[in-house]
């Protein structure tokens, strides 16, 4: 792993009224396969990002759907012996590029990103529910609040690293689902769009207190006959459970040292002719004091006069409108022109609010707004044309060109209303941009989102509407690292090899996993995962024993002692071990009938080997139950633990976190906020970029 961090997605529409569980092991698989050919195996996987776009008749086929998705996920991952974060959504769609697949438009199935850390085995994912109608406004910023506490607790567990959560939030780019506009688990309950509009405000402001960067969006109804569902996972003492959700709640994700270029774009633009705009607001249903929904007038007239002329309806229609209380999306034609608003006229970035209703408040209809607005902002008069949305692609892949970096990964957060344009026009304009163009030569990843939020730029405005935003993340080397990190890493790491015999491996596969649960960062050399066809494989094995932070761990069974490897194997271990001057081989016996691997032993090897294994026999299997595997492995690993605390320490005897990552904090992208460093000197955005 020479990254800090890197993304490996794969996915395509899936056949069938529902999703079945092995059609999510055979996405899986094809990721496993992409992995190998970088080296890389599952165990390095530590999060993965799902979306789910399949289109459901009804509630119960989404419901089979869902739990066949986490059937899935679960067995695929026990089978591996390791389980990775999960974090994803219900999405309208999804498309991709990677090293050797491109799939243009997923619309009815499942895309899946692996995501590779260099710092942490298993990035954590918080998670947030929030039933009750008055709570929902705080489910970003509780989220964020839960992701913080999470992330520091797996960095010091992980790393024995003490961080802060400003350090976290400055370095880290943020992953957020969120429930969105449309039907969660109780039906009655529709989720408006203020209440989106309140999670992105929260979000925005508890962010950038902290100079955080996030961005994501809205989980999606594909119908009305499907509800919104959040993906996520759980962890409780080292076993992963996967989860989905169909109440209103958050779910975030920080990745490790992987501050992101944010790239904010929307495929409107201003008609020059038309003047500035002059909007009275109605203090009906108002969000806080000074910003409002509703539009009482434009330029001294109703709105519906106004909208009748901009728009080309007839007034009929829009009277049908109101008293059918028609959402103005179901109207593309609507979106072409609408409202929109900049912080001050000094401002060069204006963000459009697209209109959501006609409504009758106080005997007058009104236009209702998605986002609230200020009394005191500049409004104009926005128009939209389909080129605008496949130009917006063309301006991301030109950041991800001029970034002169390589291997950038780009994650694009689209409003689902932009493939609805298209879609209209018969078009896939953006996805094919976006993957047409070469970039950086890593990965293109595009997902259809209800709304989308981000913080942590000059232009984000927390909850955005037809918009697209990039996340372009570098692929920085692991060089990159704070120094105090790079020294945890080294301290941390070690390598199990795993002598075996054959016939074994699925119970070892089954303890090695427990084991790796109990030390994060563990990795484990096993001859069907590490060598490959054209080895030399009495010299690549001799060369895989006894490397620097090495434990040996030989399965003793009454199949395994008969193998001359396993014997070999050993004899090279013992070497190692005395070559080192350190304790290095556990032996495990797998016996479920008491001294028969022993005698056997006794039998049929050598007196010196069977001499060591007497002498330092850790553990002993009988049982071969889920719950002595677990009992046995913690102690396995409990006593690697204890003798790699005894290794010599190579880290400076003043141990602070801050002064190693200011280097690395200078070369992030931009810091919008002024913040008071932990160090105790301030510092602005002109500081550290």
């Amino acid at each position: 792993m020479n990254q800090i961090m890197t993304m490996i997605p794969y996915g395509e529409d899936l056949p069938g009224n529902t999703i079945r569980a092995e059609q999510v092991t055979g996405l899986l698989e094809r990721v496993e396969q992409h992995l190998h050919t970088m080296s890389l195996r599952w165990r390095d996987v530590s999060l993965l990002l799902l979306t789910n776009s399949k289109l459901t008749r009804n509630v119960a086929d989404q419901a089979v759907s869902d739990q066949n998705i986490r059937d899935g996920l679960q067995e695929f991952c026990a089978d591996r012996g390791w389980s990775p974060s999960l974090i994803g959504a219900t999405v309208v769609g999804s498309f991709f590029r990677s090293a050797d697949k491109c799939e243009p438009d997923i619309s009815d199935g499942l895309m899946v990103v692996a995501v590779i850390s260099a710092v942490l085995q298993r990035i954590p994912v918080a998670h947030e529910i929030t039933e009750q109608e008055g709570e929902r406004r705080f489910a970003g910023s509780r989220v964020l609040a839960k992701a913080l506490r999470l992330h520091a607790t797996s960095m010091r567990a992980e790393l024995d690293l003490d961080t802060h959560q400003q350090v976290i939030a400055e370095t880290s780019a943020g992953l957020i689902f969120t429930s969105g506009t449309g039907h969660t688990e109780h039906r009655d309950q529709v989720i408006d769009f203020k209440d989106c509009y309140a999670v992105g405000q929260e979000l925005l402001d508890a962010a950038d207190r902290l100079n955080g960067q996030i961005a994501g969006g809205c989980a999606s109804n594909r119908s009305q006959a499907q509800l919104q569902c959040l993906y996520y996972s759980t962890e409780v003492a080292g076993r992963v459970r996967y989860r989905y959700t169909y109440q209103h709640g958050a779910v975030l994700a920080l990745l490790p040292f992987a501050r992101a270029q944010l790239v904010l774009q929307h495929p409107y633009k201003r008609i020059e002719d038309h003047p500035k705009l002059n909007l009275r607001f109605h203090a009906h249903d108002q969000y806080a004091d000074g910003r409002y929904f509703y539009v009482e007038e434009i330029d001294g007239r109703l709105p519906v006069e106004f909208l009748t002329e901009v728009w080309g309806f007839d007034r009929d229609q829009l009277a049908a409108m109101v008293t059918g209380h028609t959402a103005i999306q179901r109207m593309p034609k609507a979106h072409l022109v609408t409202v929109a608003s900049s912080l001050s006229k000094y401002d060069k970035m204006i963000w459009p609010n697209v209109p959501v209703w006609l409504d009758q408040v106080d005997g007058k209809v009104m236009l209702r707004l998605v986002r609230a607005e200020a009394e005191d902002s500049n409004y104009y008069l926005m128009e939209m044309k389909h080129n605008y949305i496949s130009e917006n692609a063309q301006r991301l892949m030109d950041a991800v060109e001029s970034s002169h970096a390589a291997n950038v990964n780009t994650l694009a957060f689209l409003c689902e209303s932009r493939k609805y344009v298209l879609n209209e026009a018969g078009s896939n304009a953006e996805a094919e941009e976006m993957l047409g163009r070469a970039g950086s030569g890593g990965p293109v990843i595009g997902i259809y989102l209800n709304g989308e939020y981000s913080t942590g730029s000059r232009q984000s405005i927390g909850y955005h509407n037809y918009s697209q935003i990039g996340l372009l993340l570098a692929g920085r080397p692991v060089g990159q690292l704070p120094r105090e990190v790079a020294e945890a890493l080294r301290q941390a790491g070690s390598e199990i090899f795993v002598c075996h015999g054959r016939r074994d491996k699925p119970a070892v596969r089954e303890f090695i996993g427990f084991v790796e649960s109990f030390i994060p960062g563990t990795t484990h050399w096993l001859d069907e995962q590490n060598l490959k066809a054209g080895d030399a494989f009495e010299i690549a094995i001799r060369r895989a024993i006894g490397r620097k932070d090495q434990f040996f761990l030989a399965f003793l069974s009454d199949r395994s002692i008969s193998s001359p490897w396993v014997q070999r194997e050993l004899r090279w271990a013992i070497d190692e071990q005395a070559r080192h001057g350190r304790p290095m081989i556990i032996p495990v016996i797998l016996d479920d009938l008491g001294d028969e691997v022993l005698q056997e032993l006794r039998r049929t090897w050598g007196p010196d080997l069977v001499s060591y294994i007497e002498q330092h026999i850790h553990v002993r299997i009988t049982d071969f139950t889920e719950y002595e595997f677990r009992v046995k492995a913690k102690s396995v690993a409990d006593a690697m633990a204890g003798w790699l605390r005894e290794r010599p320490s190579e880290r400076d005897d003043e141990f602070d976190f801050m002064p190693g990552m200011q280097p690395f904090l200078s070369a992030l992208p931009e810091h919008p906020h002024r913040v008071q460093a932990l160090t105790g000197s301030a510092s602005t955005a002109a500081d550290v970029n």
